[in-house]
Parts: structure tokens; sequence; C-alpha cells
């Protein structure tokens, strides 16, 4: 962004001009970042007479700049407050189509109509939504930008590869990243988690356990959408043991299912659960 563009999203900024005999410096909400310096010098006269946010001079062709719309507050000349009542008043200075004591723009990010997350930006007449980030589109981010599942990837010609889904499209649901597999007669749609394959675990024992916690890429709301539409559904949970007494030395291993909200104790067998999923575990 350059310094001084963009200040026309509706917010309140503070605007400072610092000039010298040779010198002047403009400071955007106090960031030392947006000063902008002269950079040659300058001849700078002050005076009694100040004109903010209109154009004043008489010439025969009309201002290519707009005047200023807007409000504003907490004027300050010198590191004092300027008098408005005095202005207002006829005492001193002059206005024209300027209403004192109010701001008249409205807020139109309040409530803020983009959704999905849109960041809502407003000038003094509309407003716009920015939906970068957020995986929708349109004038108030109600649109996916991704394709609802993997079956729908497929139809577009799509190989097997990651690809982001939004099953409920412009509900609440927001996207989520899968793996697609596309073979000839059906699509299967793989939820990550966060563990790396062939996570090694060292030093468990009965005394002092060793716990992993499995997280996926999706809430279960989103798994949800998933499930509720699959013709089948297992989730997959395989160990192998190396080098270990495993007859000698029983143990257990301790599988908690948040789809079935089941506690599962098994020693290395293949079991089913009472639902649509299945948890193997397969020790050699």
């Amino acid at each position: 962004m350059q310094y001084g563009s963009g200040l026309n999203d509706g917010q309140w900024h503070a605007i400072r001009l610092v000039a010298r005999e040779n010198f002047a410096m403009l400071t955007i909400d106090g960031e030392e970042a947006s000063a902008v310096r002269s950079t040659s010098p300058l001849t700078i006269t002050t005076g009694g007479t100040y004109h903010l946010g209109g154009y004043f001079l008489q010439t025969l062709f009309p201002p290519s700049q707009r005047s200023f719309q807007g409000c504003m507050q907490a004027i300050l000349l010198d590191d004092q407050p300027a008098d408005m009542h005095a202005v207002e008043k006829g005492i001193m200075g002059a206005f024209e189509n300027v209403s004192l004591d109010m701001c008249a723009i409205i807020d139109r990010c309040m409530p803020n109509h983009c959704e999905h997350g849109g960041r809502c930006k407003q000038t003094w007449d509309s407003f716009s939504c920015t939906c970068d980030g957020t995986g929708y589109t349109g004038a108030t981010c109600h649109t996916s930008i991704y394709e609802p599942s993997c079956e729908a990837y497929k139809h577009l010609g799509r190989s097997s590869d990651t690809y982001w889904i939004d099953p409920d499209g412009s509900g609440p649901l927001g996207p989520f990243k899968v793996n697609c597999n596309m073979t000839e007669d059906k699509v299967w749609t793989t939820v990550m988690n966060n563990l790396p394959p062939k996570t090694a675990v060292t030093g468990s024992s009965r005394e002092r356990r060793t716990v992993l916690q499995v997280n996926y890429s999706a809430s279960m709301d989103q798994v949800t959408s998933i499930t509720t539409s699959a013709e089948y559904c297992e989730q997959l949970i395989s160990y192998s043991c190396h080098m270990s007494r495993l007859l000698n030395t029983p143990g257990e291993t301790h599988l908690y299912s948040p789809l079935t909200r089941e506690l599962i104790t098994e020693g290395g067998r293949l079991f089913r659960s009472s639902q649509s999923q299945n948890v193997m575990c397969n020790s050699y």
C-alpha cells in the first residue's frame, strides 16, 4: 500500500503534518514506517489561515480531485485544539457544506455483511468485502471456490491428489484439505491426521505409558459432512512391534474412537467396532 492511500475504509485515522522552514514530514496513525519525509529542501511559510478538506483556488478549470468527504475530529494546530465553535459563530474562519458536532457517515460494516470471515471495508456511501484467504468469493464472500467432494473433482477430470473440499458449499462449515484417490469405479476420500507415517514409540511400559493423540485436519462436523453422504467409512489405525517380547510381556493398547465414543482395548488383534467404521490393530 502506498503511504496515504487506502484511508477511505470507514475507520478513524490519525494524520500528523510537521512542517519546518525547509523540512516536512507526514505520519499516518503514529506509525514510524508510514512517515513520508521531504527529500529536497523546501520553502515553507506558515501563517494564520489553514484550509482543510476543500478546494479553494479560483481557477477556470474544475479540480481534478474531489474535496474531502468524511469526518474530522480532534483538530490540533501547533498542538492546540482548533476552536470550531468560533468558526461556527463566524468569529474566525469560514466553512461550507460542513456539519459541525456530528458525523454523518453510516457504519455499513456493523453488522458485518461479509460471510466466512471476510473483511469489511467501507467508503462514505458503500461497503465492500475482502475475501482473500477465506476460500470464498462473491460480493459478500458467500460462494465457495472449492468443489464439495472428491467425486466433483473426478467429474472435472482431475486425478488422484490432495484437494480442498467444501461439502456444505456456502454453509457455516469451512473448507478443509483431504486426499482424493480416484479409482475406476469408486472415489476414496481420506482425512489426514497429524502423525507422520511410521511414528516410532519407544520406552513405553505399564508404569510409564506413551500416549499419542491423533488429531485430524477436519473438525467432527466436517468429518460428519463426509460420512453422512458416503457409502462406506472406516478408521484405520495399525501398529507393529519390532524386537518386542509381546507374548511374554502382555500389554494393552487403548484406542479411543471419537466417531463412536467407544473405548476399545485389544492386544494386537483385529476387531470391528459396532458402528460403520473399522479400527484394525496388527502386530508383527
